[in-house]
């Protein structure tokens, strides 16, 4: 019914297969692997700073760009991609 991953080989499968997909992605490898190409049927979730791009060398004492995404966003983005209200 719906995948939810991180930036992994299992999340750009689900994808590619053309399931509903919630990607929580972080800023070390931006652009890199995700996002790309095609938005329909997958949501991305990250908390955006300025050192995307950092390859995971972490200036700070959390990789907030992770731990900041909400739980209670990629929970509404769930529920609306179950129910077809979203792509």
């Amino acid at each position: 019914t719906l995948f939810i991953g991180n930036d992994s080989g299992t999340t750009h499968l689900a994808h590619v297969l053309g399931a509903p997909t919630i990607a929580i992605v972080g800023g070390g490898s931006w652009g890199r692997f995700f996002p790309y190409g095609s938005t329909v049927n997958i949501r991305y979730f990250f908390h955006e700073m300025d050192c995307f791009g950092c390859n995971w060398n972490c200036k700070y004492e959390k990789k907030f760009c992770l731990t900041d995404v909400s739980v209670a966003d990629v929970s509404k983005a769930a529920l609306e991609m179950i129910s077809g209200k979203t792509k």
